[in-house]
C-alpha cells in the first residue's frame, strides 16, 4: 500500500511514516518507475511495533536499538530499556504526587492567612523541592556494587574485613525476617536487596516478595538465585513503585550507604509504600548516638587500626539517636543492639497516620 494508505491504516501522519524511515527504522520498496514508497504487510507490522513503542515513551534512539528484538519477541532485550524508562515515569508519578500533597496543602490554608505567611509556605516548598533534587541526585556507587555482584555472597560469609561489619550476618538476617513476620500471601518488599539473602528468606514463608537495587549485577545475580521475586532496577530515594502498598518492608546493610538526611529520604519513600498496619525492619551499621561513635574511632586509634577508621569515615553510619528521633515524629519505633556495629529498627505506623 501507498504511505497515505499506510498513515490511514495505522493511524499515523505520512509525516511520521517518513520521520522513522530517515531515521533508519525501517525501509519501504519504492516503485521504480515512479519513487512512490509501497509498505508491504512487514512494514506495517514493523511500524504498529515502533508505534507500540513510542506509546511507552521510549526515545527514538532505545527503539533503534531494540526494534529488531522487540519484532522477534525477545523479552530480556527489551528488558533494559524498559527497566529504564519505567524507573523514569515512577519517579517522575512520585515527584508529581509530592507536588500535588503540597498544591493542596496550600489550598487547604485558611483563605484568611496573612500574606506573609503564605509567602514563607511558598518558600518553604521552593527550598524542600531543590534540597530534595539537590539530595538525591548527589548520590553515587562510590563502592561499585556491579563489580562486587559476583563475590558479594562469598565477601559477607567470609566476613574479612577488619571492622568486620558482616558478622553474625545469618543471624541477623533471621531476626530481621522474624521480626517482619512474613505470612503467606503477603506482599513484602526489600529495598537494596542485593543479591537477595534476605528476600530469599521471606519468600521461603510464601510471602510475596519485590526487590529494588540500584545495581543491575546485583539484581542479575538475585535473579539467578530467587527467579520467582520480582525486581526492579532504582534509587532508594525515589523508589520506582507508584501506588503500591506492602504488608512489610525490610532493608539490611544498605542504609549506611546514605548520608543523615538522605536516609531520611529513603525512609519516607518505604514509608509512602507502606500499608497501614504494615511493619518496616531496619538493621544497619549505626553508633547509638556521637558519643559512641567518637569512644569507637578513639578506641581504635589507640590499637592503631588505621584501616577501620578509614572503613568508618568511608561510609555513613547511622547516628541512631537521630535517626529514631526522625521517626518518631512519624511512627512507633523500638529498637535492639545485635552486635558491635549492627542495630535493629522495627518501624510500625502510628494509629491514624
Amino acid at each position: 500500500m501507498k504511505i497515505q494508505e499506510a498513515a490511514a491504516a495505522l493511524g499515523m501522519t505520512t509525516r511520521a511514516l517518513r520521520f522513522y524511515e530517515q531515521k533508519g527504522l525501517l525501509s519501504p520498496m519504492k516503485q521504480e518507475d515512479n519513487g512512490y514508497r509501497v509498505f508491504r504487510e512487514a512494514d506495517i507490522d514493523r511500524l504498529r511495533t515502533i508505534g507500540a513503542l513510542r506509546e511507552l515513551n521510549l526515545s527514538l534512539e532505545h527503539i533503534r536499538c531494540c526494534i529488531d528484538e522487540a519484532e522477534a519477541g525477545q523479552m530480556e532485550a527489551l528488558r533494559p530499556y524498559l527497566t529504564e524508562k519505567r524507573q523514569a515515569l515512577a519517579l517522575q508519578y512520585t515527584e508529581l504526587k509530592r507536588l500535588l500533597g503540597l498544591l493542596d496543602n496550600l489550598l487547604d490554608m485558611d483563605h484568611n492567612q496573612k500574606g506573609e505567611v503564605v509567602v514563607k509556605e511558598l518558600h518553604h516548598i521552593g527550598e524542600q523541592s531543590r534540597r530534595y533534587q539537590k539530595l538525591r541526585s548527589d548520590w553515587t556507587d562510590r563502592w561499585n556494587f556491579d563489580a562486587q555482584a559476583t563475590q558479594y555472597d562469598n565477601a559477607v560469609y567470609m566476613n574479612t574485613d577488619t571492622l568486620r561489619v558482616h558478622a553474625d550476618y545469618e543471624q541477623i538476617l533471621d531476626r530481621v525476617c522474624q521480626e517482619a513476620a512474613p505470612k503467606p500471601g503477603e506482599r513484602g518488599l526489600e529495598v537494596g536487596i542485593g543479591t537477595g539473602n534476605l528476600a530469599g528468606r521471606c519468600l521461603l514463608l510464601e510471602a510475596e516478595m519485590t526487590g529494588v537495587d540500584q545495581s543491575a549485577a546485583m539484581l542479575e545475580r538475585c535473579q539467578e538465585k530467587w527467579p520467582s521475586i520480582r525486581l526492579l532496577q532504582g534509587n532508594m530515594m525515589a523508589l520506582p513503585l507508584a501506588d503500591e502498598k506492602f504488608d512489610f518492608i525490610v532493608t539490611s546493610y544498605a542504609l549506611h550507604h546514605l548520608t543523615d538526611e538522605q536516609k531520611e529520604i529513603a525512609l519516607e519513600e518505604m514509608g509512602r509504600l507502606l500499608d497501614s498496619e504494615g511493619r518496616l525492619v531496619v538493621a544497619d551499621l549505626m553508633f547509638i548516638d556521637q558519643a559512641h561513635r567518637a569512644a569507637f574511632i578513639a578506641d581504635l586509634e589507640a590499637k592503631g587500626d588505621t584501616c577501620s577508621v578509614e572503613a568508618i569515615h568511608d561510609e555513613f553510619f547511622a547516628d541512631r539517636s537521630r535517626l529514631i528521633s526522625w521517626l518518631e515524629q512519624r511512627y512507633e519505633v523500638t529498637a535492639a543492639q545485635l552486635n558491635h556495629l549492627m542495630h535493629l529498627l522495627v518501624v510500625r505506623k502510628r494509629k491514624g497516620v
